[in-house]
């Protein structure tokens, strides 16, 4: 896995506990919800990542 990928991960999970943590913590949502949207963002987050690998290896292929 490329170095920027693994970068880009590790931000989005501390943005996700850094929002958790601010939701949770003003009453706003409840815990099982919060895990709950945390898991489908980190879902979407590696789908796009797949998908973009993905199409990075077309366009290799084009050149």
């Amino acid at each position: 896995m490329k170095s920027w990928i693994k970068a880009l991960l590790g931000i989005s999970i501390l943005l996700i506990l850094f929002e958790a943590l601010i939701l949770y913590s003003i009453d706003l949502v409840s815990y099982p919800f919060l895990l709950y949207s945390s898991f489908l963002y980190f879902l979407s987050l590696l789908l796009a990542l797949y998908l973009g690998d993905f199409n990075e290896r077309k366009r290799a292929k084009k050149k």
